[in-house]
């Protein structure tokens, strides 16, 4: 069912984290262990996937709050939005390349991409089977298929915008903070380049 929140109401939904994930045993522990920006070898304030999922979530509902007119005209889903943000990245962890860089999108070939895409879509499928079949009323597997691969919904792709929004903010907190790493050119080891 799609339908708008108010403000409170987002504010309790993103309350509702621990209630929702109760039954997914291992799941924040496993988000712990996987740092992002990796390719960057030094970091001042390293941020891991389980952070960087509730920062996502948390934007979303900032966004939100400041862009009613945006959900109610789009026809937006909004806890699934949420929901999403907060799962985003969960199959990174059951990837043989880990958190990836968007930013080494350009430098990868055609068979590298291939090769990810593989990788995507085998580690949705080996993180789908690990928890259970729903979280907050919704597939995870469709969630995570929607926002990791197809991004063809809407609420997906606002969700993505949000991930590229704080991961942008990760960066600027780097660099104003003196950390020269993040404002030079990347070399991802995944992909040598």
């Amino acid at each position: 069912m799609k339908h708008s929140l108010s403000p409170e109401e987002r504010k309790k939904f993103l309350g509702r984290h621990e209630e929702l994930f109760r039954d997914f045993t291992g799941r924040e522990e496993l988000l712990q262990t996987i740092t992002r920006y990796k390719s960057y070898p030094h970091k001042l304030f390293p941020t891991t996937l389980r952070a960087h999922q509730h920062q996502v979530a948390a934007f979303v509902a900032y966004f939100l709050n400041e862009f009613p007119e945006l959900s109610q005209k789009a026809g937006l889903d909004e806890e699934r939005m949420i929901v999403m943000a907060w799962i985003h990245d969960d199959n990174e962890v059951d990837m043989r390349h880990g958190d990836i860089q968007s930013a080494s999108e350009v430098h990868r070939t055609k068979k590298e991409n291939e090769d990810l895409l593989s990788d995507i879509q085998q580690s949705i499928q080996c993180t789908a089977a690990r928890f259970p079949e729903k979280v907050g009323g919704f597939l995870y597997r469709e969630l995570l298929e929607d926002v990791g691969m197809r991004v063809d919904s809407r609420e997906s792709q606002l969700v993505k915008f949000c991930d590229k929004m704080v991961g942008f903010g990760e960066a600027l907190h780097e660099i104003h903070a003196g950390n020269t790493t993040f404002s030079t050119g990347m070399i991802d080891p995944n992909f040598g380049r």
